[in-house]
């Protein structure tokens, strides 16, 4: 195992201090720089900045960021949240760590699809049934990790079949 504990401190955006949502740091009680780059090769969308030794993370909604000594992770709703997802990371890290000779690590950089391109292949009727008010809005948060290429029904109908397609392109799907 190579996390086998942490200590938790729980913030407030600083860029909104009414925020409902907490962003939360894992100050861990061993290094991860070594797991990052086995990570990387395991989560889908993960970006890994070598220089900096992180990895970033979009899953459930969440921005998740594996640093050497923390895991920083935004949009929890309080401590009992944070506490589980905390746990299960550390699982997913220890999980990896054991499993690393099954995995060839990836030190690749992926860049995040470009937004003009994502926005030129949706159908643009900002229909709102994707939950969004406009086919741009989905397009940002499709290119951010936020939503899936699930949540539009109008791209996937057959008639936007090639467009799908090359979404799951972008995104790397």
């Amino acid at each position: 195992m190579l996390v086998e504990g942490y200590d938790l401190e729980i913030l407030t955006p600083p860029c909104d201090p009414l925020a409902q949502d907490f962003v939360v740091k894992a100050h861990l009680h061993a290094d991860i720089t070594q797991v990052l780059p086995y990570l990387n090769a395991v989560l889908d969308r993960a970006s890994y900045n070598r220089p900096a030794q992180a990895l970033t993370w979009r899953h459930e909604g969440r921005s998740i960021t594996f640093h050497s000594l923390e895991i920083a992770i935004a949009s929890l709703d309080d401590r009992q949240q944070a506490i589980r997802v905390v746990d299960e990371l550390l699982l997913l890290v220890n999980k990896t760590w054991d499993q690393r000779d099954e995995i060839k690590p990836s030190y690749a950089a992926r860049p995040r699809p470009p937004l003009l391109e994502i926005y030129r292949l949706m159908p643009r009727e900002d229909c709102q049934r994707c939950g969004l008010p406009t086919c741009t809005a989905y397009a940002r948060q499709l290119a951010a990790g936020q939503v899936g290429l699930d949540a539009c029904p109008v791209l996937n109908t057959p008639d936007q079949a090639t467009a799908l397609a090359r979404l799951r392109e972008l995104m790397g799907q």
